[in-house]
Formats: structure tokens, sequence, C-alpha cells
């Protein structure tokens, strides 16, 4: 991420999202959203194409969070039959190019801007099965954090009392 949003700029931005037509994928550490994709369909009832952004905080990067919530952005764009997830990013941006590689060998630069058209392949059962699986992980996280024990979020050295 080159650039820092107030949080007040962040619920401005998700008040106008078009619910319809899209879907964010988050990424919460110790229940706190550390990360996020958007994917925005092109149609709402047959969408052929997907614009994906990708936002990971700075202290958290280059920690595969960002792979993971394209990866998973793709899952959810095929089952949708999707044909191809296209994304943007700042040419001195080399992080989210990297990423993109990981997807395509295609990347096009042109005034100042890296775009990637990633192809996508027809959806499977193992591609439904996979987006079922990950909502559920999700789902069920969020619901088990709450029931956590404080000490086991600190880290484990400080959490074991030190006897001399």
């Amino acid at each position: 991420m080159t650039g820092h949003r107030s949080d007040g700029a962040v619920v401005a931005y998700c008040d106008h999202i078009d619910w319809h037509r899209g879907c964010v994928i988050g990424c919460f550490i110790e229940g706190t959203l550390r990360a996020v994709a958007e994917l925005v369909f092109d149609d709402l009832h047959r969408p052929t194409r997907v614009e994906v952004a990708v936002s990971v905080e700075t202290q958290w990067q280059d920690q595969g969070i960002a792979a993971e919530l394209l990866r998973y952005a793709v899952v959810i764009a095929r089952n949708r039959s999707v044909r191809t997830l296209y994304m943007i990013c700042l040419i001195e941006n080399g992080r989210m190019r990297h990423v993109a590689r990981h997807f395509t060998d295609d990347l096009h630069f042109c005034e100042g801007q890296a775009e990637a058209d990633i192809v996508i392949p027809f959806p499977t059962y193992l591609s439904l099965c996979t987006e079922a699986a990950l909502d559920a992980i999700g789902q069920n996280g969020a619901l088990l954090e709450q029931f956590t024990v404080p000490w086991l979020r600190q880290d484990r050295a400080s959490a074991i009392p030190h006897t001399p």
C-alpha cells in the first residue's frame, strides 16, 4: 500500500460500495482488519470481468497476505463464471506487481500504472468446495475468537512466567 487512509475515509468509502455488484474479502488478525481485497463485477447478472483492488497495512506486508487475498478473489470470481480478473497498481508498487506475477505473466505498463489481466478457468466442484470451506473457516474463526483466553493472544515468550 502506498497511501494511508483514516478510519473516517474508509467508512465513507464503504458507505458507497454497491454491494450487489461487488464483494469485499477481509483479513482479520487478532480481531483487527489488516488487509482487504475488493471485487467489482462488470455485470450484476452475468459477470464476465471483475476488477480487484488489494490493500494491506504496511506492517503486515511481505507476509503473503496480498497473495492469499488475491487467490481467494480468483476463487470467488471463478465460481461466478467470470472469465477475466483485472487489476491495476502504480508502477512503483513493486510488491503488488510481484503478487500479480504469481497469477499472470501478462502485465501491461501505461501512464504510470501496471495492469494485469488474469484469465480464470471455469468453475469446478473443487473450486465451489474451496470457497465454501474458506467461508466456513472465516465464520468459525470470527465466532471462536471471542472465546479465546487473553494470554493466548500475547507473544508466547511473554505469556510464560519466568522462574529463576
